[in-house]
């Protein structure tokens, strides 16, 4: 009876030892297959570096302006950051794949590398920091034995000791940008910017005529002369400068170098303008062109900031040669200042719909009359001007935008129209005192007339007025 009680009693305890062993094998196996469930993150310290805040803020806002608001790539909603040790140098770039910004600055780096950022985050908050000295170090998290980083992030410590961690992505991500090779050409800034900003209105915004969305640019360097040509259709803009340099001799390229063409967006030129908006008169552009893309490149206030753009494909219309086919026989000349200002008061009158100002020219009292009518009012202004004997009782009729456009991008007291019929293009061209002396600039523009159907009608059959309207819609066309 004690025998069999005593194998009864070993019997369980064996098998509850065996239980016992099983579990704790299966636990020890649960942990074997699955190390991520309780692996602790191994974090590894990569990029260190020091600079001053107000440098970095301002080389965000230059680049970030390249990031695109729609994109099925999220790595290029991110800035891209790297540290180069050697050169002790930052590196800030933002691309749409079209156009690429870059920003070059000095550092104290202590350790090199790379990482990307969320652009508009990292720009808002470093200009928000404390005015002195940031610090920003990288980190990658990884799990134990997987040896796959997982996580990307940046520390930034202001001199405030305020720290900010934001959240990145791999650097291997960001779409890698190929450098345009080839010796820089040395060009004054302030009179490229002269030559962009003059013609910068002109230019199609209408997506169906790619061609005509950028500026058509003509360099000759061996001439030193850069020719900008803009044109939606409507209104030409042609600008030719004189490269030489501000209050400088004329200089000959002593090696012959070949004429650049191209056509460069208007999205890179608007940033390129903005660029050069404060630096100063004497600063050099280093141009570089490459097959079908360019590179301008600046420094200012310690911070080299680079432009790298793709050009648009096609044959830019040779706008001077279709404006040749007319004669410009008959000249009117008004101050710059006052058409101005009798224009603004007139265009508070335009609407979508009717935006038409008629200019009517009066020799004996040598005055223009200006005047827009509308349903709901009208609006009349009068002014001085000198006016040849052949243009007495002619009569134009504007778009009032196209017409305050060419006049304010005139750089002179005065202008001249050159015209010769209704319906033909007007040359808009400088006249008196030049506001900028020191540029060697000549801005030439040409604004086509609106059909005046209300006058035409009174003067001429109706078979006549058709076919005057048929012409205006051709000239409109051959011009874009």
């Amino acid at each position: 009876m004690n025998t069999a009680t005593e194998k009864r009693t070993r019997s369980t305890k064996t098998s509850s030892n065996g239980a016992s062993q099983r579990t704790a094998s299966k636990r020890r196996s649960s942990k074997t297959a699955d190390p991520n469930l309780t692996a602790d993150p191994e974090i590894r310290q990569h990029m260190h570096l020091v600079c001053k805040q107000e440098t970095l803020s301002e080389a965000l806002a230059f680049v970030k302006a390249a990031v695109p608001n729609r994109t099925n790539q999220p790595v290029l909603t991110n800035v891209l950051l790297s540290a180069n040790e050697a050169k002790q140098q930052v590196t800030l770039t933002a691309s749409d794949l079209t156009l690429t910004l870059n920003a070059a600055l000095e550092a104290q780096v202590i350790n090199g590398g790379e990482i990307s950022l969320p652009a508009e985050i990292f720009a808002d908050v470093v200009s928000k920091c404390p005015t002195g000295m940031l610090t920003l170090t990288t980190q990658t998290s990884t799990l134990q034995g997987t040896g796959n980083a997982i996580d990307y992030h940046a520390q930034l410590v202001d001199e405030e000791n305020g720290v900010t961690d934001l959240r990145g992505i791999d650097a291997n991500e960001f779409p890698p940008i190929v450098a345009i090779n080839g010796k820089p050409l040395e060009l004054p800034a302030k009179v490229v910017k002269a030559g962009i900003q003059g013609a910068l209105f002109a230019i199609c915004t209408d997506e169906e005529k790619r061609i005509l969305t950028g500026l058509h640019w003509v360099l000759k360097p061996t001439q030193q002369t850069l020719q900008c040509t803009a044109t939606d259709g409507h209104q030409v803009a042609m600008i030719n400068l004189d490269l030489s340099g501000i209050g400088r001799k004329r200089r000959q390229s002593k090696q012959p170098v070949d004429d650049i063409r191209c056509t460069i967006p208007i999205k890179a030129l608007r940033e390129l303008t903005r660029t050069l908006e404060k630096i100063k008169l004497d600063t050099p552009l280093q141009f570089v062109s490459e097959s079908n893309r360019v590179s301008f490149a600046v420094t200012d206030s310690g911070i080299t900031k680079q432009l790298l753009c793709q050009c648009l494909e096609g044959d830019y219309p040779d706008c001077q040669a279709l404006l040749n086919r007319y004669q410009y026989p008959k000249q009117v000349t008004l101050d710059k200042y006052d058409l101005l200002a009798r224009l603004d008061r007139l265009a508070v009158l335009a609407d979508k719909k009717e935006h038409a100002v008629r200019l009517c020219f009066d020799q004996a009292t040598q005055m223009v009359t200006l005047s827009i009518e509308r349903e709901y009012g009208k609006g009349q202004q009068m002014m001085s001007a000198i006016l040849s004997d052949d243009v007495d009782g002619m009569e134009l009729l504007f778009n009032v935008k196209y017409l305050l456009n060419v006049i304010k991008a005139l750089g002179s007291s005065a202008l001249k129209l050159v015209l010769d019929q209704p319906n033909t293009p007007v040359k808009i061209c400088s006249a008196g005192a030049v506001e900028v002396p020191e540029l060697n600039l000549e801005a030439t523009y040409f604004v086509m007339p609106l059909f005046d159907r209300e006058r035409a009608t009174q003067t001429a059959p109706k078979e006549v007025t058709d076919a005057a309207v048929m012409a205006s819609a051709d000239e409109t066309e051959a011009a874009s």
